[in-house]
């Protein structure tokens, strides 16, 4: 392993004012969301928003405030186990003619004197796997742009939105279960999610939660699309509901579905260390 260097954390300035508070859990959708909408789930405000002057992020873990303060995949990033189970609600006021890249200094200052953060990034030689066009070409649908909540009430009602959507699917596919086994069969465990507006990058990004492997992006493809991916993680043949789904494994679904492929190889991936971190935070 090999020490790439430390967060400095170094930043062109200082919110005028900010606070930082523990909060209760939210409530989620009752199945795995992938690293992409955590991201957006929670954060409000900032530059290039509606609200350019203020921060607001509500109900976050500290995993996902770290990833969105340094850039991070959150799969990238190695502590506490609590990281990703305790939450909290950050407000900042942001000094006019901020950029974005200032404001992420600023949040990577503020988290290390809040939470006595010490962190470095290291890279550890590990499997990785290479997102590829198939033999066949891409099969790919063009980006559906979804609006961006303007405040907190519409950010509630978009997440109470996808809540339902997932748990009609989550209640279909468990009748289908039932189904199966009152008719002498095994059940499919399906498994599936979706992207309306992507890069390639966000969506390898994406994949790599699903497989617990940093995905890295060789496609050369440029551009946002549309992604629904679905497959059957036991790669037994279909016996449910779910007859769109080929019964094979990620991998054969990637392809079938989406003309792309996986190929397994080794390399070097820089992962974001936590050396040191408090739970509570600082008193504001």
């Amino acid at each position: 392993m090999v020490l790439v260097g430390v967060a400095s954390g170094q930043s062109s300035g200082e919110f005028d004012v900010a606070s930082v508070k523990r909060a209760e859990a939210p409530h989620l959708p009752p199945v795995p969301l992938p690293s992409s909408v955590l991201l957006q789930m929670g954060f409000q405000g900032g530059p290039g928003t509606s609200d350019p002057g203020r921060i607001f992020y509500h109900q976050v873990s500290l995993k996902m405030l770290l990833a969105k303060a340094y850039d991070w995949n959150p799969d990238r990033i190695i502590g506490p186990g609590w990281l990703e189970s305790e939450y909290y609600t950050v407000e900042a006021k942001v000094p006019p003619e901020t950029s974005k890249k200032q404001v992420t200094s600023m949040m990577q200052k503020l988290l290390e004197e809040r939470f006595q953060l010490k962190l470095h990034r290291e890279a550890k030689s590990t499997q990785i796997y290479c997102l590829k066009v198939a033999k066949k070409g891409p099969k790919l649908q063009p980006a559906v742009e979804r609006p961006v909540p303007a405040n907190e009430e519409e950010r509630k009602e978009w997440m109470k939105k996808m809540a339902e959507e997932n748990r009609a699917r989550t209640k279909e596919r468990q009748a289908a279960r039932e189904a199966a086994v009152a008719r002498g069969e095994k059940p499919m465990n399906s498994r599936s999610f979706s992207m309306s507006s992507a890069t390639m990058a966000e969506f390898a990004d994406n994949l790599s939660g699903n497989l617990g492997v940093p995905v890295r992006d060789l496609t050369g493809i440029d551009g946002k699309y549309s992604f629904e991916l679905r497959w059957n993680p036991e790669g037994a043949p279909s016996s449910t509901v779910d007859e769109a789904i080929p019964g094979t494994s990620i991998f054969s679904a990637i392809q079938e579905q989406l003309g792309l492929k996986l190929e397994a190889t080794k390399d070097d991936v820089v992962f974001l260390v936590i050396d040191m971190v408090a739970k509570d935070p600082v008193s504001n």
